[in-house]
């Protein structure tokens, strides 16, 4: 074959070339597209259970002060808020179960919570069928009521952790799956062009 001839053939095998590279990177752009939409769907859920999780402390501190502004002032008006959050609790409960379903990690954790939960209800509407505060105080603890939040607190406080964790861990494999894919691509794409 003439030189010539090669000359006018190489510029071809250089673009298939440069179009085959292009089409890889693509390819890599779009495979970490995927991926962060799938890491970004995953915290979303995430974030939704530990936003749950708030709202169960922001509806109990709500009920309690309610009630306890119902007994000082002796006004229905103070009650609206306990009657809400009692009537947003189920709702509330039946979406962390599905959050946390029986047979995970976090699922006994999940049904002490529940139950302390009804347990301080239970309190506070005792507390205001009888219009005081009951009498049932611990040296070592303390008050019914003041125990009561202060366990679902705490409950609060390792079902979040664990959700932050199970947050962190899902960033780390994304990073982890992204960069072993990078480096893959790099692999492939650089000693073409060097």
């Amino acid at each position: 074959m003439p030189s010539s001839v090669k000359r006018q053939i190489r510029p071809y095998w250089l673009l298939a070339f440069g179009c085959v590279m292009v089409l890889a990177l693509l390819g890599i752009t779009y495979t970490h597209s995927r991926m962060n939409a799938e890491v970004v769907a995953l915290s979303d859920i995430n974030q939704k259970r530990i936003d749950r999780l708030d709202q169960l402390w922001v509806l109990l501190v709500d009920a309690q002060a309610s009630a306890l502004s119902f007994l000082l002032m002796r006004n229905d008006i103070y009650l609206e808020p306990y009657r809400s959050a009692a009537a947003r609790l189920e709702p509330l409960m039946a979406s962390m179960n599905f959050d946390i379903p029986p047979g995970s990690d976090d699922h006994a954790d999940l049904q002490d919570l529940k139950r302390l939960v009804d347990a301080k209800f239970q309190y506070l509407g005792d507390m205001l069928s009888q219009g005081k505060a009951p009498v049932a105080v611990s040296e070592e603890h303390g008050e019914l009521g003041k125990q009561l939040m202060d366990e679902i607190r705490v409950r609060l406080a390792i079902l979040k952790a664990r959700r932050e964790k199970a947050h962190q861990d899902l960033e780390n494999m994304y990073l982890a799956r992204a960069g072993k894919f990078s480096m893959w691509g790099m692999r492939w794409v650089l000693p073409r062009f060097c």
